[in-house]
């Protein structure tokens, strides 16, 4: 099965405003793909086998979109060093005083 990469970017043209909120890219696959808030909503799937990048490609994009447009969320880590790798992300976009860490 041949696996069609995707290169992530924050926007690749200029958007012109939008009528709902909802519909503001999160994130542009292609030229003419892309993720909005609304598709955010409606439920994300990311699959593939262990390695295949579904944390550090596709999951990192959209995470990094919702967190620019100010949104949260709850995240819960399990592999080692995933909460620091979280705390950078938040401080690379400026969302580090809004991280709330809880330890067991």
């Amino acid at each position: 099965m041949k696996m069609r990469q995707f290169r992530f970017q924050q926007s690749l043209q200029v958007e012109q405003p939008v009528a709902d909120l909802l519909d503001e890219t999160l994130v542009s696959f292609t030229m003419n793909d892309r993720m909005t808030l609304r598709n955010a909503c409606e439920g994300v799937g990311i699959f593939g086998s262990t390695g295949s990048g579904k944390t550090s490609g596709s999951g990192r994009a959209i995470a990094d979109g919702l967190l620019r447009h100010g949104l949260g969320g709850v995240v819960l880590c399990v592999k080692p060093g995933d909460a620091a790798e979280w705390l950078e992300r938040a401080k690379s976009l400026g969302r580090e005083s809004d991280l709330i860490f809880f330890r067991s």
